[in-house]
């Protein structure tokens, strides 16, 4: 699939959305999709191609819908169906992350911090995990800015 029918199709979608509040915006899941965008369109393998598809046809859906999603439940439907399986091919082709990345390191430095109480009998000061929070929320936000972040409703 060409590049130029993406970039066209991700702006068309952008200039619809353009006049919508922050909050109408988000159940678009605009950022993703723009990130989404951004990431795939120069891909070539067969998986991007049908991927590439997936995306063109989540547009064609919000033009069905005349860019009127009305509450959550059918924004999130629309995610799961068309937006969630880029993003799975994404982590795994481009390293992108979505927030659910941070609970790893969460439960990693609650994980060290449990470890060194029990076997070493240090004080129980969640240091670990205090450390662990600060790193993935950082690499969260070096991830946003090279438009490699996804998550719904974002």
């Amino acid at each position: 699939m060409n590049h130029e029918i993406i970039i066209n199709k991700t702006q068309n979608f952008l200039d619809k959305i353009e006049g919508k509040t922050l909050k109408e915006k988000k159940l678009f899941h605009f950022r993703t999709v723009i990130n989404f965008s951004y990431g795939i369109k120069y891909m070539k393998t067969k998986k991007a191609d049908s991927l590439k598809m997936l995306l063109m046809n989540y547009y064609d859906e919000l033009e069905g819908l005349d860019y009127s999603i009305l509450n959550k439940q059918e924004s999130w439907s629309l995610y799961k169906k068309y937006l969630h399986p880029i993003g799975k091919f994404l982590i795994d082709e481009k390293d992108f992350r979505s927030r659910a990345s941070i609970y790893i390191y969460i439960h990693l430095g609650i994980l060290v911090d449990f470890l060194s109480y029990y076997f070493f009998n240090y004080k129980f000061y969640l240091l670990a995990s205090l450390i662990m929070i600060f790193v993935g929320y950082y690499k969260l936000e070096i991830k946003k800015k090279e438009k490699k972040y996804f998550n719904p409703f974002w």
